[in-house]
């Protein structure tokens, strides 16, 4: 089940944080992302517990993608798609025009699944990620 977040969740996304990036975000900028109101994160649970989250935010008529993250053992279940259907849905309420995401290059699972829902390459970035050093693919799907 997806659902919107809310303070409670916190740990559970800090922990899905360690869990499925290198460089994971500190407790203390989630939970800044969590108070600021362009910012919204959603989570999937399975059995009633947090095994994912997404979160993006809105600028103007944009939405961003920031971090999509599925627990390990959870994985192949469909719960990615889930949260990127949610937050296209959303912006698209909102009145989003476009959305776009940076994703590392050699992640192939994650590219093939936001291709899957509609998001194309536009361009790179060199050397964005760390831990591993990696290039960023730019992607964009617009007139959502």
């Amino acid at each position: 089940m997806v659902r919107w977040s809310d303070r409670a969740d916190l740990e559970a996304v800090a922990e899905l944080e360690r869990l499925c990036f290198s460089i994971p975000w500190s407790p203390a900028a989630i939970e800044e992302a969590f108070s600021n109101e362009l910012y919204r994160f959603a989570v999937v649970e399975e059995k009633g517990k947090v095994v994912g989250y997404a979160n993006f935010r809105i600028v103007a008529d944009e939405g961003e993608i920031e971090r999509v993250a599925v627990h390990p053992d959870s994985r192949r279940r469909g719960y990615g798609r889930k949260l990127m259907e949610a937050m296209v849905n959303y912006a698209r309420r909102k009145g989003v025009r476009d959305m776009t995401l940076d994703v590392r290059v050699n992640n192939e699972k994650a590219i093939n699944l936001y291709k899957s829902c509609g998001f194309a390459e536009e361009g790179r970035r060199r050397d964005y990620y760390r831990e591993p050093t990696e290039d960023a693919i730019i992607m964009w799907r617009r007139d959502i």
